[in-house]
């Protein structure tokens, strides 16, 4: 009984402090984040029927708004709208036209896509995804990799030990250059006897530049995630300031129209330099956002605008975006 009263009676506190905590934090901006869209339950890929969940609440429980808007107002130092939220999603995928698009447009709902330019060619794979491709077209067992002098042993023997493999994996490949990072993937590509696409395949599509265009500009705004997604705090000065300004120029040429919103691959603290921030202005972005952080208000960098993930899980979105983890903070409530 205990094991189940518990998370019955968090759920009902959590649903009671929800609009003590929208009021509260009424001032404050939410930046969601999210990434992947799929018709059903999928890892790491929000399903339709959970993001029409989220959309409906936003719609019913907040005020959606545009995040130019919501940087403009920062930029002139005005008050938020109460209640502002803002739909982002990163890399500007195929699924989020296929599942994600048809929502926003029935609810009315803006939203900002960060993309990958040499992406959205159909140029590159996104270095994650190579990986993942390698890894699920493995044949059963298990490999050793040594990277650097470090050896990596990959559990290969079933859908579970195979995406264990690929997040460590991917941890390791996170702390090398953007050259050392696919030599790793081609060493693997080798040791395994596997040959990687040229192209991304349907499951790891991008947009095409049409798709883009055909997206309705009142509705969608367009930024930028650099040329390839690099780590830019493992990138040259030079290298940065090609890939985001680079980046910058082929959107506005493609699309015809202004992009003024930056976001940092990856996006954690060690990502991004000041250097890069410095550079990201000199660009001309009015926005760079971070993949971390809290709720938004007047004291927020905007070269740091800070986000929330925007998790699958009910309970803990209606957390999220009501601000009780803001309210637990500012009272030193423990979780």
């Amino acid at each position: 009984m205990a094991s189940t009263a518990a998370p019955a009676l968090s759920n009902g506190l959590s649903l009671a402090l929800g609009p003590l905590a929208r009021a509260l934090t009424r001032r404050y901006a939410r930046i969601l984040m999210y990434h992947r869209f799929s018709a059903h339950e999928q890892l790491r890929r929000m399903s339709v029927a959970v993001f029409e969940q989220h959309v409906r609440y936003i719609s019913r429980n907040f005020t959606p708004r545009r995040l130019r808007d919501v940087v403009h107002k920062l930029r002139a130092q005005q008050d938020l709208d109460n209640h502002s939220v803002v739909l982002t999603v990163d890399d500007g995928y195929r699924d989020f036209m296929e599942h994600a698009y048809p929502i926003l447009l029935r609810y009315g709902v803006p939203a900002t896509i960060y993309v990958v330019t040499e992406f959205a060619d159909g140029r590159i794979w996104l270095w994650p995804d190579a990986l993942h491709w390698l890894i699920s077209a493995a044949a059963t067992g298990h490999c050793r990799l040594d990277l650097s002098g470090i050896v990596l042993e990959l559990d290969l023997t079933s859908p579970a030990c195979r995406n264990a493999s690929w997040s460590r994996f991917g941890m390791r490949l996170m702390e090398l250059s953007t050259e050392d990072r696919w030599a790793a993937i081609r060493k693997l590509e080798s040791r395994l006897g596997l040959e990687l696409p040229a192209r991304p395949t349907a499951e790891y599509a991008p947009m095409s530049w049409d798709d883009l265009r055909g997206l309705d500009p009142e509705l969608i705004e367009i930024g930028s995630h650099t040329c390839t997604h690099p780590i830019l705090s493992r990138c040259t000065a030079a290298q940065q300031s090609s890939e985001i300004a680079s980046s910058k120029e082929i959107l506005e040429r493609r699309l015809g129209r202004s992009v003024e919103a930056f976001c940092y691959p990856h996006g954690e603290s060690r990502d991004f330099t000041v250097e890069t921030q410095a550079i990201v202005a000199q660009c001309g972005f009015t926005s760079a956002a971070v993949a971390f952080g809290g709720l938004v208000n007047g004291a927020t960098q905007l070269g740091q605008l800070t986000r929330l993930p925007a998790s699958d899980d009910m309970f803990i979105f209606r957390n999220s975006v009501n601000g009780i983890g803001r309210i637990k903070q500012a009272l030193r409530i423990p979780d």
